[in-house]
C-alpha cells in the first residue's frame, strides 16, 4: 500500500536512468524532520552529505550510516515521527 497518498496532493512522475553503481534513496520525512535539542531539523542537505560520504558503501552500510548520523544529530532527543529508509542500488547482472 502506498504511503502518504492524499487526494488533495499533486504528484508528478519522473523517470531516472540509474547507471551501474548508482543508488536511489527513498525516505520519509521522519528522517529530514528529526530535530535536536535546539529545535533544528536534520534536513535534506545533511542526508545528502552523509549519503555522498558513504556512496561507495554497500546499501546496508549506507543505510546504517544515514540512520546513525540522524541519531547523532538528535543527541538523545526523542523521535517525533516514523523513520523509513530504503536504498536501492543498480548492479551489473553479469
Amino acid at each position: 500500500m502506498p504511503l502518504g497518498i492524499a487526494t488533495e496532493s499533486a504528484y508528478q512522475t519522473t523517470i531516472a536512468d540509474l547507471s551501474i553503481g548508482d543508488s536511489l534513496i527513498l525516505y520519509t520525512d521522519g528522517i529530514t524532520e528529526a530535530s535536536n535539542s535546539a529545535d533544528q531539523l536534520y534536513g535534506v542537505a545533511a542526508l545528502q552529505e552523509i549519503a555522498f560520504t558513504h556512496r561507495r558503501s554497500p546499501p546496508a552500510k549506507l543505510a546504517a550510516a544515514c540512520l546513525d548520523d540522524v541519531r547523532t544529530f538528535q543527541n538523545g532527543e526523542s523521535q517525533s515521527d516514523d523513520v523509513t529508509l530504503m536504498i536501492v542500488r543498480r548492479t551489473d547482472l553479469h
